[in-house]
């Protein structure tokens, strides 16, 4: 994620001149459980959800800073 952030406000200078980048955000808590299952309804619609991410698409855990 750090990454596309720094890409995108470094190199669109149109939108961004002084070239500041945003410090966070604070990306520990995005591997927590989010328990959104417990909201109940319909997110999906009549659509079928997402099904488990493939082991090779996985995304490695980040460390706490």
């Amino acid at each position: 994620f750090d990454h596309i952030k720094r890409h995108y406000y470094q190199v669109h200078t149109g939108i961004n001149p002084t070239g500041i980048v945003p410090v966070g955000p604070d990306l520990s808590g995005w591997t927590a459980p989010h328990h959104r299952e417990q909201l109940g309804g319909r997110p999906f619609g009549d659509g079928t959800p997402p099904g488990p991410v493939p082991p090779g698409e996985r995304v490695t855990p980040v460390a706490a800073a």
